[in-house]
């Protein structure tokens, strides 16, 4: 491929921008920045179950300059589940997320064949013919998650610098359950032609009852525990750690290698009823309770990083989905001679767990990551955060959202978003309270703790775009 001639004027500008001064020529300027561009391109791949998905993948690793700039591997397992059950069920479901571009198709084939019974004909044919794509589709994707169970390990093997693992999927699809169409419409053109259905009664079991979360999750999990240290599992649902399907499924997985873990749960059902997020919020709470995501996490003996996000609080009684007393033992002992970064958002936590999970690992620790935790029982997060500063060497500590003292009803917490106090999202948190950013200052240097300032139940550390009137950024007297 010839390289581009490029103006005097623009070649000097370019190489003014470079870190090496000495490209000189054309070809020397482009090159450098297609490795520039390669950089950023490859940094992150992602593939889902197709074989055309796979193929790129490997085809990467057939060039050592390529494989070398790959950080992070997204397996994408998102999935519609819409029971296609036959022909009728599919031109019921799928077709109608397609009818803008069936519309134009048959609109098309009316004007080259100007005869409406031959038309429609033809559109019956072409309607079959997509439907038996569709079941091949959906059966080839089922041969690929059985492919992928055996070989994920093989495939970020090809990548010698790939950090982490991200396991991902979308929010197309809860439990059992399926979405509107008015809901799936903007992803019909992508997810449609990608089947994922996995309840298809034309296609193989698969092998785990919650597919979509434990299949990739196990896969993940042995792999990097051979060729890489991060594993980042989002939306996932908190029914893997059931007893049955934890026993079955996870009790027996090697990951003593894994250096870091992020797993980000799926609460918030995408219905208009409250009251199905609050279920499920409390259902999950029951689930952990049992203890096997403390028995899970006990597994990582050489964790150096480790993120739980249990995404949403109670809208009913204000329960988080997680007690951290459910999933760390309050003991002295270190359970993780290496942790150095910690974070926790959406969680009830009594004192003394927070405390003795925290003083543990005093020596290690070097990065806190806080968002809405709420001590149960009532405790008083200065107290805690004053006696344990002058233990901890942080580096960096971040708090968005709340911090309880106690447990907010239902009530106090709709008066207080009336008042407009109420944070209910990060994507909310601006720069209006200085409260946060100054306690992470007491938590890094040291000083006096500025919680001692507000005596509230339940204290905004973030920062809201939105807050009625300004001022104080303390909430609930």
């Amino acid at each position: 491929m010839s390289t581009p001639h490029l103006p005097v004027e623009i070649h000097d500008i370019i190489c003014s921008h470079l870190a090496r001064g000495d490209l000189h020529s054309y070809r020397s300027a482009s090159r450098y920045l297609a490795n520039i561009g390669a950089q950023y391109l490859f940094r992150h791949l992602t593939f889902h179950a197709s074989y055309a998905s796979l193929d790129r993948i490997a085809n990467v690793g057939n060039y050592n300059h390529l494989t070398c700039l790959v950080e992070t591997v997204t397996w994408d397992t998102s999935s519609i589940n819409l029971d296609v059950t036959d022909f009728d069920d599919w031109k019921t479901k799928i077709l109608s997320l397609r009818c803008q571009e069936l519309g134009e198709l048959r609109s098309r084939w009316y004007k080259q064949i100007q005869n409406h019974d031959a038309c429609e004909n033809l559109v019956q044919r072409y309607f079959w013919e997509e439907y038996e794509r569709y079941k091949a589709m959906v059966a080839t994707e089922r041969d690929v998650q059985a492919l992928l169970l055996r070989n994920v390990a093989n495939l970020v093997a090809l990548f010698p610098k790939l950090k982490t693992i991200l396991v991902e999927k979308k929010r197309y699809d809860y439990d059992d359950g399926y979405l509107d169409m008015e809901v799936l419409e903007p992803h019909s053109e992508k997810l449609v032609k990608r089947g994922m259905l996995h309840r298809h009664p034309l296609s193989r079991p698969v092998p785990y009852k919650h597919s979509t979360d434990m299949f990739p999750l196990v896969a993940a999990l042995n792999a990097a525990q051979k060729s890489t240290q991060q594993v980042e599992a989002r939306t996932l649902r908190y029914k893997i750690f059931s007893q049955l399907e934890y026993t079955q499924h996870l009790q027996h997985v090697d990951v003593s290698q894994i250096t870091r873990l992020n797993l980000r749960f799926a609460l918030l059902d995408p219905s208009s009823n409250p009251q199905d997020s609050s279920l499920n919020i409390m259902n999950c709470r029951h689930t952990l309770s049992q203890g096997h995501l403390r028995e899970f996490l006990q597994k990582f003996s050489n964790l150096q990083s480790l993120g739980l996000d249990f995404e949403a609080r109670s809208l009913g009684n204000g329960r988080a989905p997680a007690n951290l007393q459910d999933i760390f033992l309050v003991v002295q002992d270190v359970v993780w001679p290496c942790l150095q970064h910690l974070t926790i958002y959406h969680a009830d936590t009594p004192a003394s767990n927070f405390t003795a999970l925290l003083a543990s690992h005093a020596s290690s620790l070097r990065s806190l990551s806080l968002s809405d935790v709420c001590l149960d029982p009532p405790g008083s997060w200065e107290a805690i955060l004053t006696d344990l500063q002058p233990h901890l060497s942080l580096s960096s500590a971040t708090f968005s959202q709340f911090l309880f003292d106690a447990r907010i009803d239902s009530f106090l917490r709709g008066r207080s978003a009336l008042m407009g106090w109420y944070c209910d999202s990060e994507e909310s948190v601006e720069a209006m309270s200085s409260l946060g950013p100054r306690l992470e200052k007491f938590m890094v240097k040291g000083g006096a703790c500025p919680l001692n300032e507000e005596k509230k139940v339940a204290r905004i550390v973030g920062r809201m775009e939105d807050l009625v009137g300004g001022g104080s950024a303390s909430v609930i007297i």
